[in-house]
């Protein structure tokens, strides 16, 4: 088993048996303790593609899978839109507070039934309102 610090700059840092650190640009578990970001602006979209393609972790999606694919609500935008603050929305729609901060961060994804609830109130919120209210809405 090896063992690793990460230093305050960022910096991987392998720890030997001894005590001692050994810093260089593999360390433990192959990660590199800093982006060499000129050299990931340099790669052509060939060798991200050929990267993608060999990565096993992580393999590239079908058509098919694409296609099933979902975009995920953009909390904030819709909030935004509607001009209310994290706790108004989540008054309004009856979601928590913490619910909607995590969405916006990026900690949580909304579920399907979310997402839904999110794009019939980015379209129509009144209807959202009116619903939660009980009342009925006329055509």
């Amino acid at each position: 088993m090896k063992k690793v610090r990460l230093n305050p700059n960022g910096e991987a840092v392998a720890v030997l048996p001894s005590g001692e650190e050994a810093a260089g640009t593999q360390c433990a578990f192959g990660i590199a303790p800093k982006t060499n970001w000129d050299a990931v602006k340099s790669l052509s979209d060939e060798d991200v593609a050929l990267g993608a393609s060999i990565d096993e972790d992580n393999p590239l999606l079908t058509d098919e899978e694409l296609t099933q694919m979902q975009p995920v609500p953009n909390v904030k935008q819709i909030r935004t839109n509607l001009k209310l603050s994290q706790s108004q929305f989540a008054k309004e729609f009856q979601l928590s507070v913490k619910t909607v901060q995590d969405w916006e961060q990026g900690r949580t994804q909304p579920d399907q039934a979310a997402r839904t609830l999110l794009q019939v109130i980015a379209v129509n919120p009144d209807a959202v309102s009116a619903a939660i209210a009980g009342k009925k809405l006329t055509r």
